[in-house]
């Protein structure tokens, strides 16, 4: 993993918590939980839909602004891992605004071969930033951030 452990939990997350990241020594990077859910999606049993931000700073505590229109990577949909194990901790929580969240969530479902939102439910249309339909591990997190920044996979 080239993401680094940092403190591990076990604290739910819910919609609008800002978490941080970190891949290189000197800057932290930074996410946001937009959705929970507990039925539904791609997975039995829930899942939490993710932003990954540019945006970075080099003082954990010192959160950028984080713009949905200035995203790392198209959102993803994962659990709860990454807190667990402590590759992504938690700094607060702030509501979200309409103007937080990207209009439409797309995904490309490779089973079906159609565009779906974060619920399976099909669109009529690619809309962007599109990513992949299904859970994402930990691992193909990492692999796909490390792409987005330029740094070698581990």
């Amino acid at each position: 993993m080239n993401m680094k452990v940092l403190k591990p939990s076990r604290k739910p997350v819910q919609p609008g918590d800002i978490f941080v990241y970190q891949i290189q020594d000197d800057c932290y990077h930074y996410g946001r939980v937009i959705k929970v859910e507990d039925t539904g999606g791609p997975i039995h049993g829930g899942f939490i839909l993710l932003y990954f931000y540019k945006a970075t700073s080099p003082v954990k505590e010192q959160i950028p602004m984080l713009h949905r229109d200035d995203l790392l990577l198209p959102p993803i949909i994962s659990d709860r891992y990454l807190w667990l194990k402590g590759y992504f901790v938690t700094l607060m929580n702030q509501a979200l605004a309409s103007d937080d969240i990207l209009p439409k969530h797309c995904f490309w479902d490779f089973a079906k071969r159609v565009y779906c939102d974060d619920l399976g439910n099909q669109l009529p249309e690619r809309n962007e930033p599109c990513g992949e339909y299904g859970f994402t591990g930990y691992k193909v997190i990492d692999n796909e951030i490390s792409d987005a920044l330029g740094v070698p996979r581990s």
